[in-house]
């Protein structure tokens, strides 16, 4: 996988963070500064996408054929959402959607006119 995320946290220096950078490139990777939250980069763009391969599949379409359509030749992914899905482990996902909730409870937000939101996950009202 050519991406590399390089995690920064509230303590991490310039100097450790340039060193990472310059590493991550001499490895021949694309290397991308991250902040220190849930699902990094990569996981959180890779979410929607697997979300609608699982619509999809809802509304009947087989694995095979969202995989080829979803997968590499179109994608440029090395594998079809639901292979990668499987080859995870739907345990696994059930896990990190059970943290997601609880990393994520709601939250009250102050719009710019004062008006109070509750905000859960990425909803912007609830």
């Amino acid at each position: 996988m050519p991406l590399l995320e390089n995690v920064k946290g509230k303590k991490t220096s310039s100097k450790t963070i340039a060193t990472a950078m310059k590493m991550g490139k001499v490895l021949g990777k694309v290397t991308v500064l991250a902040g220190n939250g849930f699902g990094f980069i990569g996981n959180r763009m890779f979410e929607p996408y697997t979300q609608e391969a699982i619509l999809l599949l809802e509304d009947g379409v087989s694995p095979q054929r969202i995989d080829s359509v979803l997968g590499p030749e179109n994608y440029g992914m090395a594998m079809g959402p639901l292979r990668v899905l499987d080859l995870a482990g739907n345990d696994i996902g059930y896990r990190i959607r059970q943290e997601d909730y609880y990393l994520y409870k709601p939250k009250i937000v102050k719009g710019r006119r004062g008006e109070t939101w509750t905000k859960l996950a990425d909803e912007l009202y609830n």
